[in-house]
């Protein structure tokens, strides 16, 4: 990218300083909470005490990963803000959420999602889940950690590996130590280093143009952005208002009926109406803090003007590093670790609860006492963190002009299997009556028809299909494949619970 209006060459010791405070802060609180560890109940699941209000920012920060946080701005000034049709379907995701998922979990008193898949069908069921869910956070985190540690290594000038290393053995460190509290309490205050960030960035480009937005949205309206439809039935279109709100209303049903991350901070809270409240919160703190971020794409190309270089996503990492005042620039970069590590300790604090409960603690052959299970939910968090470090260094071999935009990557890369995934709990949850071969095969044909939409266009020279129908057409195909057998073949006995 071609430098416009450079005033500073890199980062200054008070914005490492701030860093610095940032790392510090997060470290006190693993310090603090891995005191109170006794059991794995209380690693996991904060012995189910947690506030509605510190769970539902917490889902935000996690979802929104350092992918979310610089891709929104890209997007917004590569494409314009069809984007944020997603909230359109807000209300519908809150409803169906709420009184159809929920009910399910809480009442249940589970420690993982996939406990009940095994309830429902059988044990293998629950096996197929788990390691589908392993699969697809373990593949996530390795992306938002090789995404944040491009761009900060970029920013800070220290080399990517340094930065990898660094990321992780920090959210190693503090969640090992402190479990879901210290993950959750961390996730708060991330959140609102995330939001200051981006508002500052807003307030200072007002500041220093003399401009507001309305000139922003005059000049982003004057753009000569791709045309976003309302709608269109040709899958090759890659965004439509309608689109967007259909992919946010299937990815809320996946993600909060199966992803263990949102699922696991639900079963901490006290009570059903506590958790609405948590997934209220959630939706309200993530409308607040997108808006502001589409606000900031839309702020940073009214600044650029004709200086916008090929690759939007690189235009806030640069006006971070080169244009905004020294010490406030430290604390963009400190949201930019923030939205990392949110995602990082989240992922592996969830992941270890699986392996522990579905896995060891389903086939362990004697009795382990509370300080096994919590010493082995330690050394799998860790591994998990190594893991992540390895699928993110192998991203980094991939040349960079195959790499393509952040809003696209994400989603294209594990969306397939969280479709398919979300659409094996439906299964379950909505008493569709087959067997358990029949909905591990129904996951199975959503997961191959999704990933066929989201990469046979790379693999083997398809048409490229829009990213935003992967996970409605996986979970689509699952949940339909389960009804139409059951029709065909008569309906299996039924294990609901």
């Amino acid at each position: 990218m071609t430098p416009v209006l450079d005033r500073f060459e890199s980062l200054h010791a008070v914005d490492f300083a701030a860093i610095a405070a940032y790392f510090a802060v997060v470290i006190w609180v693993g310090f603090y909470y891995g005191r109170r560890q006794k059991n794995t109940e209380d690693y996991f699941l904060a012995g189910r005490r947690l506030p509605w209000f510190s769970v539902g920012v917490s889902i935000v920060a996690t979802v929104l990963s350092t992918v979310t946080y610089l891709s929104t701005p890209g997007e917004m000034i590569k494409n314009g803000v069809g984007a944020n049709a997603q909230f359109l379907s807000y209300p519908l995701v809150f409803f169906l959420v709420s009184f159809l998922i929920l009910p399910y979990l809480m009442r249940l008193r589970l420690t993982t999602a996939y406990e009940y898949l095994e309830r429902r069908f059988d044990l293998t069921t629950r096996l197929f889940g788990a390691s589908l869910f392993v699969l697809i956070r373990t593949a996530w985190m390795g992306m938002v950690l090789f995404t944040a540690s491009l761009a900060l290594s970029k920013i800070c000038s220290l080399s990517f590996t340094t930065v990898v290393l660094g990321l992780v053995a920090i959210g190693v460190f503090y969640t090992v130590l402190g479990g879901l509290r210290a993950v959750i309490w961390t996730d708060v205050v991330q959140f609102f280093i995330l939001l200051g960030g981006a508002i500052f960035t807003v307030f200072y480009v007002a500041v220093d143009s003399g401009t507001g937005p309305a000139t922003w949205w005059s000049d982003m309206m004057a753009a000569d952005t791709p045309s976003q439809p309302v709608f269109s039935f040709d899958p090759t279109v890659r965004l439509s208002l309608v689109g967007m709100g259909c992919w946010t209303l299937f990815w809320w049903l996946a993600t909060a009926s199966s992803d263990q991350v949102a699922v696991q901070r639900f079963l901490a809270t006290e009570s059903l109406q506590s958790s609405r409240r948590a997934f209220l919160c959630n939706l309200a703190g993530g409308v607040v803090l997108t808006l502001i971020l589409s606000l900031c794409g839309i702020a940073l190309y009214s600044y650029y003007q004709a200086a916008i270089p090929d690759d939007p996503d690189l235009v806030f990492p640069h006006f971070i590093r080169h244009i905004l005042p020294r010490g406030l620039a430290g604390l963009v970069v400190a949201a930019l670790f923030s939205a990392a590590m949110s995602s990082l300790d989240s992922g592996m604090n969830s992941i270890s609860s699986v392996v522990v409960t579905d896995f060891y603690r389903r086939f362990r052959s004697a009795v382990a006492t509370p300080g096994q299970e919590l010493f082995l939910a330690r050394v799998v968090t860790a591994v998990v963190g190594g893991l992540a470090t390895a699928i993110c260094l192998l991203l980094y071999q991939i040349p960079e002009e195959q790499r393509g935009n952040l809003f696209d990557i994400q989603g294209r890369v594990t969306s397939f299997l969280v479709g398919s995934l979300g659409g094996l709990m439906l299964i379950a949850m909505l008493g569709i009556r087959c067997s358990a071969r029949v909905a591990m095969g129904s996951a199975l044909c959503g997961i191959l028809v999704g990933f066929l939409w989201a990469q046979g266009h790379w693999l083997f020279g398809l048409p490229e299909l829009a990213w935003m129908w992967v996970i409605p057409v996986s979970m689509t195909v699952t949940v339909g494949a389960a009804a139409g057998a059951a029709a065909v073949l008569g309906p299996a006995p039924s294990k609901r619970s």
